[in-house]
């Protein structure tokens, strides 16, 4: 008989996990602090995925301390945000058919390429 999971030991050893990741700011980074591949930073989107598995917890302080170490990067670089947002550039006008026909040429995926094209094509 197959050994039966232990979900409370699987989430354990994730929450470990990521809290050998946090900073004292309460950002978590991608990897640990000195790795080879320069991977060490936090990103915006991670902090934001790593926070809903603590909503879930309900693990509060660690989500708010967090959700604020975002909003003071928001606060800090919102003169370049309000740069970007005035000097957007032009739209390309490129849909995402055109996207999957350019990866499907640069890649030689035709088989995978094309079923995307036609679940695409019933989404426009």
């Amino acid at each position: 008989m197959p050994k039966r999971i232990n979900y409370s030991e699987v989430i354990e050893q994730h929450l470990k996990i990521l809290s050998s990741l946090r900073t004292p700011t309460g950002l978590f980074r991608a990897a640990a602090v000195h790795v080879d591949t320069g991977y060490d930073k936090a990103w915006l989107r991670d902090n934001f995925y790593e926070c809903l598995a603590y909503l879930d917890l309900q693990k509060w302080s660690i989500v708010i301390q967090t959700y604020n170490a975002l909003l003071e990067i928001f606060l800090k670089h919102e003169y370049k945000i309000d740069h970007a947002i005035a000097n957007k550039p032009p739209s390309l006008n490129i849909s995402m058919l055109d996207i999957i026909q350019i990866i499907s040429l640069s890649f030689g995926m035709n088989g995978v390429i094309n079923k995307m094209m036609q679940l695409a094509q019933s989404y426009t």
